[in-house]
């Protein structure tokens, strides 16, 4: 009877010790795809040639407005300086910083719904995945000590 008890108790501790080297395997292989679909997908060079065009327009903003915000500003050189209304740079002045804020808005906003899309999309795939997978990889049948009599 003993001995039923410790053979029993050793072949399930084996089954135990074989499905978590293959859960082990398995999170490793996750780990790594994960790990190389990141890299891939931060890939600088990469990132630039499939989205050259928005990536030359958010330089081409960001230029213009820092050298905006940093530069002088300036007269116009085709009007003497006391022919200009006074009236003219509070308009401009006034309407600048509005134009600006709804750039930078607009500019968020759509980050912030790329990045958004981007997540949900990356965490559905992961999901579906990581279902495919459990669903393909079942444990081994479990034996009774009944069975074995």
């Amino acid at each position: 009877m003993k001995s039923d008890f410790d053979a029993d108790i050793a072949m399930r501790r084996a089954r135990l010790e074989r499905i978590v080297t293959v859960r082990e395997e398995a999170i490793g292989r996750r780990l790594k795809t994960l790990k190389t679909e990141i890299d891939t997908r931060l890939d600088i060079e990469l990132v630039m040639q499939r989205y050259a065009l928005p990536v030359a327009g958010t330089a081409l903003l960001a230029g213009f407005l820092l050298g905006r915000s940093l530069g002088k500003p300036r007269r116009a050189q085709h009007e003497p300086a006391q022919a200009m209304p006074l009236s003219t740079p509070q308009n401009k002045s006034s309407r600048s910083p509005k134009f600006l804020n709804q750039i930078a808005q607009t500019l968020l906003e759509s980050v912030k719904s790329l990045a958004l899309n981007y997540a949900a999309e990356f965490a559905t795939r992961k999901l579906q995945e990581w279902l495919t997978n459990t669903s393909v990889q079942k444990a081994p049948p479990t034996t009774t000590s009944s069975e074995s009599h």
